[in-house]
């Protein structure tokens, strides 16, 4: 979501010390046992996020309502920059 993009791409920390970002062992085993042996699981959140949003043909800024003007218009300036090719939409 919107407000929470701009958190998630200011972050340092490794997505292992995110839970709800990690493979988890015991609802996916082999996820898990490949992301602890191709180190992913080191990456940072924001290099996920980046990866992500380069990837995408179309980028939903969704709750963009729980954002102001200044914020929204950031956001939609970073998602272009990454990916400028990308369609972007803006969604409650």
């Amino acid at each position: 979501d919107a407000k929470a993009f701009l958190s998630a791409y200011a972050e340092t920390d490794a997505i292992s010390k995110r839970p709800d970002l990690a493979a988890n062992g015991e609802h996916d085993p082999a996820a898990f046992l490949m992301a602890r042996f191709d180190g992913s699981l080191q990456r940072s959140v924001c290099d996920l996020l980046v990866e992500q949003v380069e990837c995408a043909d179309v980028l939903l800024l969704n709750k963009a309502d729980l954002v102001d003007d200044g914020e929204l218009s950031r956001l939609q300036q970073v998602v272009g920059a990454l990916n400028p090719g990308a369609s972007i939409r803006t969604c409650e």
